[in-house]
């Protein structure tokens, strides 16, 4: 089996002051046809994320601290990402 270079399966969830949003990476949109792999959550009135939780389909956990919202990021699996057993 390949590598998941997509993330196919990945868990995502993002902290803002009172609310969390949580979203799947998934495949095969519709028939014939790829969407889009990136994930959008709405801020709202918000201006930061709090925080972000990756729970990569390997079973890492990785961990990204509070950044500015309104902003587009490319997060890669960190090798030092904290695997927890399932």
């Amino acid at each position: 089996a390949g590598k998941n270079h997509d993330a196919i399966g990945a868990r995502v969830e993002l902290t803002l002051p009172g609310l969390t949003q949580t979203r799947w990476v998934v495949s095969g949109s519709s028939f014939t046809a790829e969407g889009p792999r990136a994930l959008h959550f709405g801020l709202g009135s918000a201006d930061h994320v709090q925080q972000i939780v990756i729970t990569w389909p390997s079973g890492a956990v990785q961990t990204i601290g509070a950044i500015h919202g309104d902003r587009r990021l490319r997060v890669v699996e960190a090798p030092s990402a904290l695997v927890r057993p399932h």
